[in-house]
């Protein structure tokens, strides 16, 4: 009898005389059942993972389009005061504001001022955007040229009016969808779309 059997034995408490093919079986049952354990365990902790990971995307999804939403408002109550057009220009990957400047008569990014600063979404998150219901192609930012200026794609005006506009937040890979609305009359809200499309 081998030495491995005889230990297998001995650790079970099992009587000499029992069968080897017994012995096997019960190793062979003991160690699937070990397995199963730690295949659960692997499983609850991938659930975890998994839960924690939508969670994040939730929070995160929703702190950028409530993030936007304020600056938005903001940004409006400063072009009426200031009497001066504020515009956004965006792409999937973030946005930016700019100044109409009148004596020249173009648009210029905003450097002096902390609040419309340039923002990139985080990884995986994605913007996209319609105006008066019509869905815009986003294409990557580039630097003015003088062939080719910048130009917005929102506009806040310094009369308080706007056209009409939602800015959609959509992470990769989830349901999750946010929408930032702007309204003629000058309301700016934030929608859950995925509850909405529930």
């Amino acid at each position: 009898m081998s030495s491995d059997y005889q230990k297998v034995r001995n650790t079970l408490g099992l009587a000499q005389n029992m069968p080897e093919a017994v012995i096997a079986m019960m190793a062979l049952t003991d160690f699937v059942g070990t397995l199963d354990a730690r295949l659960s365990a692997l499983e609850a902790a991938e659930d975890t993972v998994r839960q924690t990971w939508y969670e994040r995307s939730f929070v995160q999804t929703q702190q950028e389009a409530e993030r936007l939403q304020a600056i938005l408002l903001q940004t409006r109550e400063d072009a009426v005061l200031q009497s001066r057009d504020i515009g956004m220009r965006l792409d999937e990957t973030g946005y930016e504001f700019l100044a109409y400047d009148g004596h020249v008569e173009r648009w210029n990014a905003v450097a002096e001022d902390p609040l419309l600063r340039p923002r990139s979404m985080p990884e995986g998150l994605r913007l996209s955007l319609r105006l008066e219901d019509r869905n815009v192609q986003l294409k990557p930012r580039q630097p003015a040229t003088e062939r080719d200026p910048i130009q917005p794609q929102v506009i806040l005006q310094a009369s308080g009016e706007q056209v009409p506009f939602d800015v959609g937040f959509a992470r990769d890979g989830t349901d999750e969808r946010r929408r930032v609305s702007g309204t003629v009359e000058g309301r700016i809200e934030v929608h859950d779309d995925t509850r909405e499309d529930r």
